[in-house]
């Protein structure tokens, strides 16, 4: 791909008198939850480097000088970089930077509406990653309960329960033992969301055999040091997709993420019959399109409408 080049916002500009002092990006991240706010500021670092060759990061470019010649540009970077859905969203982020530079008084309304005047990415939006077979849950889990260590313990329950849920990694490390009540455990999600996710069956025995080994009423999932003995200190994303992997590795089968887990929910449900504003509900997804990326049944139930089909001819 040849490198895009565009003149240096942050040498060209010189701030204007009377114009408000607030950073764009900072005042778009404040609006965001915590946990969007990470995945934005990368999309917004990404964004910058396309502009910058590579040279400047989000807060170091002046947002305000970006006329639509070089957001079109950017989009175009954006196209030829990334997944359609990475690229849209960093043109959900590159728009919502914008509209807080005229909220600023940066540039005008004009200026504003030419600049995100974009079209978006076209592609394939099916989601990455991949759908875990039952076998391989089975190996896992085999994995887990052989090691009778608290780490297995706890390791079988970080498994099984957002398997059982479809609950996204910073819901599962959100939660404190207190969430945890006879099956039902209360959810933190997007925007500050609340809502219920029931565990059941070999789930819930695992879970509570971990509760009772945990010991404690702040947070669930926590970092367990050596020797076995359990800290108060809450585990991270990194923590579990190293812990994800390591399970992987002994129970022999392909690395996983742990988004891979609530991918494998929705497919497995789907295919089992259970009807789509269900499955919406139990991931928490405000629109069923999302829910719909998580599909990938693929083949295998074009497949199966097939005979059903041919079974009525």
């Amino acid at each position: 791909m040849a490198v895009l080049m565009f003149p240096n916002p942050l040498e060209m500009h010189q701030k204007a008198p009377g114009k408000a002092s607030a950073h764009p990006v900072d005042t778009f991240l404040g609006r965001l939850s915590p946990a969007s706010r990470r995945g934005f500021r990368i999309a917004l670092d990404n964004i910058a480097s396309i502009v910058s060759n590579g040279t400047k990061d989000c807060y170091g470019l002046n947002w305000a000088l970006l006329t639509y010649q070089e957001t079109a540009r950017i989009r175009e970077g954006l196209a030829a970089r990334f997944a359609t859905r990475t690229a849209n969203y960093g043109l959900c982020a590159l728009r919502g930077v914008m509209k807080e530079c005229w909220r600023l008084g940066l540039i005008t309304h004009e200026e504003f509406r030419r600049a995100t005047d974009l079209a978006a990415v076209r592609g394939d939006n099916t989601a990455a990653g991949r759908v875990l077979t039952v076998e391989e849950l089975v190996a896992l889990f085999n994995v887990c309960r052989e090691d009778n260590s608290p780490l297995g313990i706890r390791d079988g329950a970080m498994i099984a329960v957002p398997y059982s849920t479809g609950l996204r990694r910073s819901e599962l490390l959100g939660l404190d033992v207190a969430d945890y009540a006879d099956g039902t455990l209360t959810v933190r999600g997007k925007g500050n969301r609340f809502r219920l996710a029931y565990v059941v069956g070999e789930a819930k025995a695992m879970l509570e055999r971990w509760v009772a080994v945990r010991g404690a009423d702040d947070a669930l999932f926590v970092a367990i040091e050596k020797g076995g003995k359990v800290t108060d200190n809450r585990l991270d994303g990194r923590s579990l997709a190293v812990i994800l992997r390591k399970r992987a590795e002994e129970a022999g089968i392909p690395a996983f993420s742990p988004h891979d887990l609530r991918r494998t929910t929705a497919t497995h449900l789907l295919d089992k019959g259970v009807d789509i504003g269900t499955v919406q509900k139990m991931l928490g997804h405000l629109h069923v399109a999302t829910t719909l990326l998580y599909d990938r049944r693929g083949e295998k139930a074009k497949q199966k409408a097939g005979e059903v089909l041919e079974m009525v001819r």
